[in-house]
């Protein structure tokens, strides 16, 4: 798909345990991490950096051992302070959880919003999901 950043993390396989709730929120935020690395690749000595300011977690099915998860993370909108990330969690080809977090990027001194350069948004609309 097209605009879609994929990623199965090493160690993301169950081994006997149930995860809780509070997994679908880890794995969220890796795959963010993971795609602000691989993908943005954000310079932090810019005195800029994103921060989360809204995430929605979707409980779309249970997840049972075994399982192996992948994390789909895309770009559903660019703003012009801030992006929204969507995510789908999967355990194979099923959905068992979805996710949205908006992003705001900030001046890292005054802790205000600020503009997202144009580099950054060329990054970002190469994975706009439509």
């Amino acid at each position: 798909m097209a605009g879609l950043y994929a990623r199965r993390p090493a160690g993301f396989g169950l081994r006997g345990e149930f995860p809780a709730r509070l997994a679908f929120g880890a794995y969220c935020e890796t795959g963010r991490s993971l795609f602000s690395r691989d993908v943005i690749r954000h310079d932090f000595r810019s005195g800029r950096q994103f921060v989360v300011s809204q995430l929605i977690i979707n409980f779309v099915g249970e997840l049972h051992w075994p399982a192996e998860v992948s994390i789909g993370t895309g770009i559903l909108h660019i703003g012009r302070s801030s992006y929204r990330v969507g995510q789908g969690l999967f355990d194979g080809e099923r959905c068992f959880g979805s996710a949205e977090c908006l992003m705001v990027m900030i001046d890292s001194s005054t802790r205000r919003p600020t503009p997202i350069d144009e580099g950054m948004r060329a990054r970002l609309g190469a994975y706009r999901i439509p």
